[in-house]
C-alpha cells in the first residue's frame, strides 16, 4: 500500500515545474553492500523478518546513518522515496520539506562501523550500526576497491 502511495505521488508530481528533476532525483540509485552488511541484513531478517531502511536524506544522521526497521513499521508518505535496495531489502529516503528532491549520487555503500543504532533502528551487530555513503570513485589496488559487492 505505501510503495502503491508512493508511485502515484511520483505520477503525480511528474507533470509539475520541476518534473525533469524531480524524476531523475527518484530513480532508484545503486546500492552496493560490503559482505558485513549483507551478513547483518541476512541475520536480521531471519530474527525478525521483513526489514526497511530509511534516512533523513540530510537531517538527524543525514543519509549516512539509515534506521532498519521491521518493514511495516514507518508509514511512508508523500515525502519518502525510494533511494535503492540491497538484499531485497528496500531503502528509502525522505525529501526537504521544501519539496525539493534530494541530491543524490548514482551509488551508495551501505556498510556497518562501530556505534549505537540510532533511536529505534536495529543494531547490525552488538555495538555496530549501518552506514551509508556515496560511492567514490574506486581506485584498482586501493581499500576503497575492496569487499563492497552489487
Amino acid at each position: 500500500m505505501a510503495q502503491a502511495h508512493f508511485m502515484a505521488q511520483a505520477h503525480s508530481d511528474a507533470h509539475g515545474p520541476h518534473a525533469q528533476d524531480h524524476a531523475a532525483a527518484n530513480a532508484p540509485a545503486k546500492i552496493i553492500a560490503t559482505p558485513e552488511a549483507r551478513a547483518a541484513i541476512k541475520r536480521l531478517v531471519l530474527e525478525h523478518g521483513p526489514i526497511m531502511f530509511h534516512t533523513s536524506g540530510g537531517r538527524v544522521g543525514g543519509r549516512s546513518v539509515p534506521i532498519c526497521l521491521p518493514a511495516d513499521a514507518l508509514r511512508l508518505g508523500a515525502r519518502d522515496h525510494r533511494l535503492g535496495e540491497v538484499e531485497g531489502v528496500s531503502i528509502f529516503e525522505m525529501e526537504d520539506r521544501d519539496g525539493q528532491p534530494p541530491r543524490r549520487a548514482k551509488a551508495y555503500v551501505l556498510d556497518v562501523a562501530p556505534g549505537t543504532a540510532l533511536g529505534f533502528s536495529f543494531a547490525a551487530a552488538p555495538g555496530m550500526r549501518f552506514t551509508l555513503r556515496p560511492e567514490q570513485a574506486r581506485v584498482p589496488g586501493t581499500s576503497s576497491d575492496a569487499g563492497a559487492v552489487g
